[in-house]
């Protein structure tokens, strides 16, 4: 090696302490260098933060059955039709409109007399039966006998539900005793949601929003850096049903139902990437 290269070696060595040098004195003065790579990405806080609004349900949708027995089947969807007629004319005649009408399901099963002896067949009833069972078992509904197809079925049963929506809050204890009064047998729960959803959401969405940033505030603050300009934004999952079901309370002395609508939550969540320096 020339002398002229060892100067050059040397020299180089010294810018390098000296750049190292400069860095300490910088960091003792409580500046920090972020370094980004060439070509590389720049460096980000990333934070998740979610948010919640509170909103008194305005709207209601409701389910009611109609449940009716028969000896046929039949007979059994004779009697079934004509009650859910009856329960489309009362919600009708309320001013419900058809389009908020739905059949949302309907079926039609046996009813089975497991009781009866021509169910265990012609060895009587299971071993281990008393014999005053059997007495009460004899005494169960008389099936004929000459018919296969009826060995054990003593009628049919068929229930038919309607789910009717876009009610009013004040509209629900007026629309189930109609619906009762009118043949209704069976409520599938009671279902509140707001018609304020899209407004509830983007104000919980922003919320949501701010207390991304001061959670990255705290994350930079801590770590040293300084907190930049938004990367990227991630919209979480959006619950846009905002229903629950809940029960009902009645009035103790008066036969009117309360409803009990309370309130949904309406919630927003985010997850954002900040730019730091």
């Amino acid at each position: 090696m020339t002398q002229t290269t060892r100067y050059a070696a040397r020299f180089g060595l010294l810018v390098v302490v000296t750049a190292c040098l400069l860095a300490l004195v910088g960091c003792a003065a409580g500046e920090r260098t972020v370094v980004v790579p060439e070509g590389g990405a720049a460096p980000t806080i990333t934070v998740n933060a979610t948010s919640e609004v509170k909103v008194v349900p305005d709207k209601a949708q409701i389910g009611v059955a109609v449940t009716t027995q028969a000896q046929t089947a039949a007979e059994t969807q004779e009697q079934n039709a004509a009650g859910i007629n009856a329960v489309i004319d009362a919600l009708k005649a309320l001013g419900i409109d058809e389009k908020s009408i739905q059949t949302t399901y309907t079926y039609l099963n046996p009813r089975y007399d497991y009781a009866s002896p021509l169910y265990y067949g012609a060895a009587g009833p299971e071993e281990g039966v008393s014999g005053e069972s059997e007495e009460i078992l004899a005494e169960g509904p008389e099936i004929a006998a000459d018919s296969a197809s009826s060995t054990n079925i003593v009628g049919y049963e068929m229930t038919t539900n309607l789910s009717v929506k876009d009610l009013n809050i004040d509209q629900v204890s007026e629309v189930l005793q109609a619906c009762v009064a009118a043949g209704a047998n069976n409520t599938d729960g009671i279902q509140y949601y707001s018609s304020e959803y899209d407004a509830k959401y983007a104000e919980a969405l922003a919320a949501a929003v701010e207390a991304a940033r001061a959670k990255a505030e705290v994350l930079a603050n801590a770590s040293g850096v300084k907190l930049g300009s938004v990367y990227s934004v991630t919209e979480g999952y959006q619950n846009m049903a905002v229903r629950y079901d809940t029960g009902m309370a009645m009035e103790a002395d008066d036969s009117a139902m309360k409803v009990m609508p309370g309130e949904v939550d309406v919630s927003a969540s985010v997850t954002v990437a900040y730019e730091v320096a």
